[in-house]
């Protein structure tokens, strides 16, 4: 019986170190629409399906681009992509594309990229999910109930 449970905990640390072995980074964010132009999602913010994110890593050394992908959201303005391997020596960022959203279709230049680290390693733990900061497209003009929600936000100012 011990000898059985000896070879079942060995096939799971087996199975766990190829599991862990990949190189693949796995990176998740979501594009949403500023519709009152605050700089900041809101309870009117809208998340935008079918816009285009591009994952993009830059040699540190060179700034030249040496990685570049693009993905679309799903219908909740999520995206998600596996990236190949670890990027220790690149700056990597998400970067808006395009926003299918016409009205909404201008990046927000505050959020128009998130800084990635595409690296196994964070904080000393292994790590494959890499969350990015959301990023914003703002809308044309804002929603005439964004004066509300300011006095919302600021009440306290």
């Amino acid at each position: 019986m011990m000898m059985g449970m000896n070879k079942l905990v060995v096939l799971v640390l087996v199975s766990l170190s190829f599991a862990f072995a990949t190189e693949a980074c796995h990176v998740k964010g979501r594009v949403y629409c500023d519709t009152c132009r605050f700089g900041f999602e809101t309870k009117a913010t809208f998340y935008i399906p079918g816009a285009t994110v591009a994952i993009q890593c830059k040699n540190k050394k060179t700034m030249k681009v040496e990685y570049y992908t693009e993905v679309k959201t799903d219908n909740t303005g999520t995206y998600g992509i596996e990236v190949d391997k670890e990027f220790n020596e690149h700056n990597c960022e998400s970067v808006l594309v395009h926003s299918p959203v016409l009205g909404c279709n201008k990046a927000d230049p505050g959020r128009s990229k998130a800084t990635l680290v595409l690296s196994h390693y964070k904080n000393g733990l292994l790590n494959h999910v890499h969350y990015a900061n959301n990023l914003g497209f703002l809308k044309d003009e804002a929603l005439p109930q964004c004066q509300q929600l300011l006095k919302y936000y600021f009440s306290d100012v």
